[in-house]
């Protein structure tokens, strides 16, 4: 169910603002979404103004529930996957990835379009310069996050600063954005590239292929460019 809402929000902090070179399905109406479990229905008001792009969809925070978010895409395998994930890391990685309002795929129509979506737990701000004195608790944390996910037989295949999530406040790091993230057993062969150029392993980038390690490579990288800036 659709509704015309008017008021405004703050967005979210992790994602580039969405635009016409960066996504092709925008939401550019304020809609009410209903979302159920368990025969009870939870309204979310999306605010249309903080659409960010995020990895295969666009993110929308609520005007009317500030612990929520969206993500949604047109593209319903690229939801399908990243919920997946969502399901297999959800308990060995509790306490190290958002928790999900519901632990699958949803649908709304909007302007005869479906849109396949998830709403999961919101978090105000990525890696940046104002984490760097607790650099060496949050590498060590992200690192065990990924030993946990490595054990579960998954790469992340994206690990960059906009990936890497924090309460505002808080120096506990929360990996996000699951939409790469596929088994492995040893190596991931490809044929074109998938993930961020700047952080990837130059293994990676010359070949396609993608090892567990370059998870770790990736995150280096990222703590590289952290302190270049």
């Amino acid at each position: 169910m659709l509704e015309n809402t008017h008021e405004s929000n703050n967005s979210v902090t992790n994602f580039s603002k969405l635009t016409k070179n960066n996504a092709k399905d925008i939401i550019r109406e304020d809609i009410t979404i209903e979302c159920e479990i368990n025969n009870i229905v939870t309204k979310f008001v999306v605010d249309s103004q903080s659409g960010m792009s995020g990895g295969q969809g666009g993110v929308y925070t609520f005007k009317n529930d500030n612990k929520w978010i969206l993500k949604t895409s047109t593209n319903k395998k690229s939801i399908e996957i990243e919920v997946d994930n969502y399901k297999v890391f959800r308990y060995q990685l509790e306490t190290y990835i958002p928790k999900l309002f519901v632990y699958s795929v949803k649908t709304f129509v909007y302007k005869g379009k479906t849109y396949y979506y998830f709403i999961m737990e919101r978090f105000d701000e990525c890696l940046g310069k104002q984490h760097t004195k607790k650099v060496k608790d949050i590498f060590n944390s992200l690192v065990n996050t990924l030993n946990l996910m490595h054990n579960l037989g998954y790469v992340h295949h994206d690990i960059k600063p906009q990936n890497i999530m924090f309460k505002k406040g808080s120096n506990k790091p929360i990996l996000i954005d699951f939409g790469m993230s596929v088994s492995y057993y040893p190596s991931i062969y490809q044929t074109k590239f998938f993930g961020t150029k700047t952080y990837s392993s130059v293994y990676t980038l010359l070949t396609n292929n993608y090892y567990s390690v370059d998870d770790y490579i990736s995150l280096c990288w990222t703590f590289l460019n952290l302190f270049q800036n």
